[in-house]
């Protein structure tokens, strides 16, 4: 399972920049999070299902 940060958006917000904890940086439409409330500096992990979801815990 991959997890990390959301950097930023780009395309005007439908793009998601994420940095995962290896360092890896990973480009998602904003249609692949289970949650469309996603933004900058959310914590998040892909789910078994390809989805990226957001991690309110480790957010804060």
């Amino acid at each position: 399972m991959r997890e990390g940060m959301v950097d930023r958006f780009e395309t005007e917000g439908e793009i998601a920049v994420v940095e995962t904890l290896a360092k890896d940086v990973i480009v998602q439409h904003k249609e692949m999070f289970s949650d469309s409330d996603v933004h900058a500096k959310d914590y998040v992990y892909e789910t078994p299902n390809v989805l990226w979801a957001v991690d309110k815990n480790k957010t804060q």
